[in-house]
């Protein structure tokens, strides 16, 4: 839980892997994230010494968070991530799985609006699942599909929070004032909602036409951290967004998450629109923190199924 400083070497953790995405801890201090071209959660163990599958899903889950019975959430875009076809095609939806596996539906719609490519989710302070759709496959400067944040209940029952244009909403979190923050990969901004009145701010636009931002993490001290997959590193933008700078890490750094005393950021190691991805190129690494990790909530207990 703690923000990376420029001149601190990134170490690597874990190599070999997929197109992997969103790392978390689970209770048993596991380092769980995504591998988007396998379809599955797999799991890092505390000693290092091995990984292993935690859960198939199939299509292309884009991030899981751990419920506190033990189960998964999955935001699962159904298996289209660019040209790339999955070869097990799911419903574009949120999914959760079970203790024991079992892999169901929460949600295909929300509000009467179907849902396209779920991105990116987290716990707010009220308990309930945000989470980012994206439209669709990530293609800049030909994507028309219209972006959107909701807000979901654990009956699956849920509300559309902004309807946001082609802009390719992706990574989210809460930051210490409980606003919304997100990334849009296609702007490249980090915007920032309101709850109370929706309202809905630019906080900065990266500069860089590389820094592609994908996911998000806040400490508490307001800092963003924010993984640019071209770019080859983490952006720290300011709470106001005023000034950032940059933390060189990875090849393609897809998201990040505070575990502990760590900053630890997951690499999809192969950045091209490629129908045949390279599916052992990806890694995870760990920066040590400056700040301790803005504390995450974890959804209660209304979530056990």
């Amino acid at each position: 839980m703690v923000a990376c400083q420029a001149q601190v070497k990134p170490e690597l953790v874990l190599d070999g892997i997929g197109f992997a995405e969103s790392p978390t801890s689970v209770s048993d201090g596991s380092i769980i994230f995504v591998d988007l071209y396998a379809g599955k959660v797999l799991a890092h163990e505390p000693n290092g010494i091995r990984i292993r599958d935690l859960a198939y899903v199939g299509g292309s889950p884009n991030a899981a968070i751990p419920t506190l019975d033990g189960g998964l959430l999955i935001t699962q875009n159904g298996g289209n991530v660019g040209p790339w076809q999955s070869p097990d095609q799911r419903e574009a939806s949120v999914q959760y799985v079970r203790p024991g596996g079992q892999v169901q539906y929460l949600a295909i719609e929300v509000d009467g609006i179907g849902l396209r490519a779920p991105n990116d989710l987290v716990f707010g302070p009220d308990n309930l699942l945000y989470f980012t759709d994206s439209g669709g496959a990530y293609a800049p400067g030909s994507q028309p599909d219209i972006g959107r944040l909701f807000v979901l209940a654990p009956d699956g029952t849920g509300s559309l929070l902004a309807e946001l244009g082609a802009v390719f909403p992706n990574g989210i979190a809460f930051d210490v004032e409980g606003r919304l923050v997100w990334s849009e990969s296609h702007t490249r901004a980090i915007r920032r909602m309101d709850l109370d009145n929706r309202s809905i701010e630019t906080l900065c636009v990266l500069d860089n036409p590389d820094a592609v931002p994908d996911g998000i993490a806040i400490d508490e001290a307001g800092e963003i951290h924010v993984a640019a997959t071209k770019s080859g590193g983490i952006y720290v933008v300011a709470p106001d967004g005023s000034s950032h700078r940059f933390v060189p890490v990875g090849l393609v750094p897809t998201n990040c998450a505070f575990i502990g005393s760590w900053l630890y950021v997951t690499d999809g190691g192969h950045l091209g629109l490629s129908t045949d991805p390279d599916l052992h190129s990806g890694a995870l690494w760990r920066l040590p923190a400056q700040h301790p990790g803005l504390e995450v909530h974890d959804g209660g207990d209304r979530w056990a199924r």
